[in-house]
């Protein structure tokens, strides 16, 4: 693999990271409107978690563009990744468990 092609991988995952964020981002908005307009904490909760996700992403995807000036051999986070999955779960327990737990509509 060439030096360029590296450049190419590390640009690639900045991007994903990057989509990442906005998706979190646009659910936490979404979450946010329906949990004030239900008037469900749990949805509250579930979008204040989708926008730590989305700081993490932006974050992850800064950290991921600094290695790569500095040198060309692409680093490795794991704790950040587990960190980010843990709040993609619980993103979605908190909205299953709202949607289980709403009484049906009219």
């Amino acid at each position: 693999m060439s030096g360029s092609d590296r450049g190419l991988q590390v640009e690639r995952t900045a991007l994903a990271w990057t989509r990442t964020a906005a998706v979190a981002a646009a659910d936490a908005v979404l979450l946010a409107r329906l949990g004030v307009h239900i008037g469900d904490p749990l949805l509250l909760l579930a979008a204040a978690t989708a926008t730590v996700l989305a700081l993490a992403a932006v974050r992850a995807r800064r950290s991921r563009l600094e290695p790569a000036a500095r040198s060309s051999t692409p680093t490795a986070a794991p704790a950040r990744l587990l960190t980010v999955a843990g709040l993609v779960a619980v993103c979605g327990l908190l909205a299953l468990a709202t949607l289980l737990i709403a009484p049906p509509g009219p």
